[in-house]
């Protein structure tokens, strides 16, 4: 440690924290051996490092005043070492626990619950109170947080907007295996379908790098080069017991097929990995989806329902393997354009597609280009930041995978924040979409509890506490609020027909010479024209007349209707 001033120490620590289970510290046999051992242990409780420290003195005899492992015979070094690991392991069980890595576990037995925390309910659980109730570091650890921060200021997003893709990249690198058990008879893996609801320009994919895809390159470029290193392996073994090629494993992908993403999660089951499909628009996984259903295996649409149960499935076609896994941790992360989302929304829900989703609406916020120059500083400041986000996402790569437990408390809250929720989907005056999302909303707590959980106590194998639980029922209950507002907003069956004229004139597939009439395109009005406004030919020509008195576009036809821009 040489002559290191405290603050020193404490930033070496810091860049450790996420990167080692601790630091096993071996002082030198003096006074000032001693002293340096104590600042020691000062930065790494400031720093949160796990630290244990070892007087050699009393492990070793014959050292003399002043003296340290480096005087000990090197043909007693082997043996030296056994005795400093046999003292780390004893003084394990005093030491920090934020980062070390867990113990084995003894027989199973009736865990023992922490106290019950002071409620949080009185100040989260308010909708009305809107997102200015959730800062950063509620939701996200300290320095995690600042992180964050730093790389989304410019952007001017809020707390939420920026703690929830967040979490929904961290939940791809959690490890299969891992499960949140609100209750005994009730689990879910720890994964998130997030859909962000913005207008194009809206940031959408800077704020995705800053916090999602640039935490994990680091993980994607190691699985790479593991794949290479692999499948040379592979291919240079020449014995014909060698095994099927191996798959890639990778954290997060963009682009896929519903029968290339059966065989992906093969390898990723055998690697105890989850994956994030991520994609700037996300209507083009669920038109995927829906085509494959008609015209492709008829799995697509089957398929992002099961992945979210992270249930298995077994695929057998004639012209292909057989491909099977037996479980999956699946997130979703991609945006959508509101009017795209409201011609994507089929009002009853029936598979329950939309429920499994968590929308969050980005502000409409005016993106700030950064004034403060390229200077060292800023530059620093950059990196620290990326490199923390790096740090601490590798750090939950390499958890093991735990079964995270509710504690009592927040067992009770579960059971009764969820009946509200029932109640309230069955009201026979609640339109079927909204039930369906309410009635999904044990399994978003579920989800959104553990990852907070995860990410906010370093993978504690403690229960799931009942702050956690509470500051999951807020973020869902402002979420939900957010997403009733958009499905039960009136609009204006003629305003909606003339924006649609226009987006299908502009389209050549749909309109070869930019004409529309209602014989010709009535089936491309979307979902809720058709549905929810149950738009007829009527509406269409009072459209037509009221674009025209608004001078845009012109009459071609009169029998069919026919507009053209």
């Amino acid at each position: 440690m040489g002559q290191s001033t405290l603050d020193e120490i404490v930033a070496r620590y810091s860049e450790l924290r996420f990167q080692v289970a601790g630091v096993v510290y071996i002082s030198d046999k003096d006074r000032h051996g001693r002293l340096k051992a104590d600042r020691a242990v000062e930065a790494a409780e400031i720093a949160g490092l796990p630290l244990i420290v070892i007087e050699p003195g009393e492990l070793f005899e014959g050292l003399p005043k002043g003296g340290s492992v480096d005087d000990i015979d090197p043909e007693d070094l082997e043996a030296a070492m056994e005795k400093i690991q046999a003292a780390a392991q004893s003084a394990q069980a005093t030491a920090q626990a934020t980062c070390a890595e867990p113990v084995e576990l003894a027989v199973p037995c009736d865990p023992q619950d922490s106290p019950a925390q002071p409620s949080a309910q009185s100040e989260l659980k308010q909708v009305g109170k809107g997102r200015d109730q959730f800062s950063l570091d509620l939701l996200l650890p300290q320095e995690v947080a600042d992180a964050a921060t730093v790389l989304t200021e410019s952007l001017n997003f809020d707390p939420l907007s920026i703690a929830m893709p967040y979490l929904a990249g961290v939940s791809s690198l959690v490890k299969l295996g891992t499960r949140v058990h609100p209750t005994p008879n009730f689990s879910t893996p720890p994964n998130l379908y997030l859909v962000v609801v913005a207008p194009t320009g809206s940031a959408k994919t800077d704020l995705y790098q800053a916090v999602v895809k640039g935490p994990a390159e680091g993980i994607l470029e190691k699985q790479a080069q593991f794949y290479e290193g692999e499948k040379a392996a592979w291919k240079a073994n020449k014995s014909d017991s060698k095994g099927p090629e191996p798959g890639c494993v990778i954290s997060q992908i963009e682009d896929f097929t519903p029968a290339r993403l059966d065989v992906q999660l093969q390898a990723h089951e055998r690697a105890k990995r989850g994956v994030l499909l991520t994609t700037d628009e996300v209507a083009g996984i669920f038109r995927q989806a829906a085509s494959y259903t008609k015209s492709g295996s008829g799995r697509g649409e089957t398929q992002l329902l099961e992945l979210w149960d992270g249930n298995g499935h077994t695929t057998i076609r004639m012209s292909r393997d057989t491909t099977s896994y037996r479980r999956c941790s699946v997130s979703l992360l991609g945006g959508i354009q509101p009017d795209v989302l409201r011609e994507l929304i089929d009002p009853k829900d029936v598979t329950g597609q939309m429920a499994r989703c968590l929308f969050l609406t980005l502000p409409d916020t005016l993106i700030t280009p950064s004034l403060k120059g390229f200077t060292q500083e800023e530059l620093r400041r950059e990196y620290e930041a990326r490199e923390m986000l790096s740090a601490f996402a590798q750090y939950v790569y390499d958890l093991p995978a735990a079964d995270l437990q509710f504690c009592r408390a927040a067992q009770q809250r579960f059971h009764d924040w969820f009946m509200d929720h029932q109640v309230r989907a069955k009201h026979p005056a609640t339109e079927p979409i909204l039930r369906a999302m309410w009635m999904k909303s044990a399994g978003q707590l579920s989800r959104l509890a553990g990852n907070l959980h995860i990410t906010n106590t370093q993978g504690s194998l403690d229960p799931v506490s009942d702050h956690h639980a509470e500051l999951g029922m807020a973020v869902i209950d402002q979420m939900f609020a957010e997403t009733e507002a958009f499905h039960t907003q009136p609009r204006d069956t003629l305003d909606l027909a003339m924006a649609k004229i226009r987006e299908i004139a502009a389209n050549p597939k749909r309109a070869p010479n930019g004409e529309v009439s209602w014989a010709r395109n009535r089936n491309h009005f979307g979902r809720e024209l058709r549905d929810r406004h149950r738009m007829t030919a009527k509406h269409f020509n009072e459209a037509v007349r009221l674009l025209i008195d608004s001078g845009q576009g012109r009459l071609i036809k009169n029998d069919p209707v026919t507009w053209h821009p």
